[in-house]
């Protein structure tokens, strides 16, 4: 009986020895980057903006974006105008070109630092001409990807921009597998339901301020 119970005192000794050799290994978090600047934002397209919703492409040739909110490290809103928008798909053997597409309302997107995408409220477009069909695309939260860049932009304010050069905020939207539904006209020949997609930069600053953003170090 004593041999045995040494021979479990020298087991739990070693044991004991082996948890305190063992390394330490710390649990790492994905670190993201912040927005740097104050004030309530504001954007213009920085090009064409995509939007399809098969068979449909969309392209709007001016966006127009209103900040929603002050901008935080974490977050950047805007209520997001799209104009001057056309339409184009193949039906069949039918080539539909250059029709009218009319979004109800600004769009709400919402950017995290993270490079997250949210859109508030469903999103209704319109489709003329011969089409005659109604979009709605759903509300999202957290989903889609943006990149984010700081431009540096030489301005004529040199009161509020001694060095002459403004910063702004490049914003690359590439949001997928947006679901939406379609209803009248030509559409109801086709299926109900789809995902889309929405591919385009807007370029943001703040009025008499920089606006950037800075990756983790």
């Amino acid at each position: 009986m004593g041999q045995a119970r040494r021979i479990i005192a020298v087991a739990a000794a070693l044991g004991a020895i082996a948890v305190a050799a063992a390394p330490a290994y710390a649990v790492k978090t994905k670190e993201t980057g912040k927005f740097t600047g104050t004030g309530s934002p504001r954007a213009k397209a920085e090009g064409e903006q995509e939007f399809s919703f098969k068979p449909f492409k969309i392209t709007c040739e001016k966006a127009k974006g209103k900040g929603e909110a002050e901008v935080s490290a974490t977050e950047l809103s805007l209520s997001v105008k799209y104009s001057g928008c056309k339409a184009e798909a193949k039906l069949g053997k039918v080539d539909i070109t250059e029709v009218s597409a009319k979004f109800k309302a600004p769009v709400a997107l919402t950017y995290s630092a993270a490079g997250k995408i949210s859109i508030a409220e469903p999103i209704e477009i319109s489709i003329g001409g011969a089409v005659k069909c109604k979009l709605t695309v759903e509300s999202v939260t957290e989903v889609g990807k943006a990149t984010y860049e700081t431009k540096e932009e030489t301005t004529e304010n040199l009161k509020k921009f001694p060095t002459g050069i403004q910063d702004k905020l490049l914003i690359t939207n590439g949001l997928r597998k947006l679901s939406y539904t379609r209803e009248g006209g030509l559409c109801a020949y086709l299926t109900s339901e789809g995902k889309g997609s929405y591919t385009g930069a807007l370029l943001a600053e703040v009025k008499n301020g920089n606006l950037g953003y800075e990756s983790a170090s």
